[in-house]
């Protein structure tokens, strides 16, 4: 079964500074600066104070797209809905 996402308004993918993606995840400044430390390996650091497209869509679709919600079956209770989030370009 597809996993379903409602967002509550578009997610336009462009590059952001750190404090525009706290606001656009919808989450504290805190919990934004320990995600982007946790996959900066992956994402590297930001160019000028800003993280590019490139860098946007490896943090979307490491932490999903904000405002969405997710239908996960019953049976799939430990299954990871993130994993197979493909973002058009």
């Amino acid at each position: 079964m597809k996993h379903i996402i409602y967002l509550a308004k578009p997610f336009v993918l462009k590059p952001y500074c750190k404090k525009e993606l706290e606001t656009v995840l919808g989450v504290s400044k805190y919990v934004c600066r320990r995600w982007l430390a946790a996959i900066e390996p992956k994402i590297g650091k930001p160019i000028c104070g800003q993280y590019s497209v490139e860098q946007v869509k490896i943090i979307v679709e490491t932490y999903g797209l904000p405002g969405q919600l997710m239908d996960i079956p019953a049976g799939d209770a430990h299954a990871n809905p993130k994993q197979n989030l493909k973002i058009a370009a």
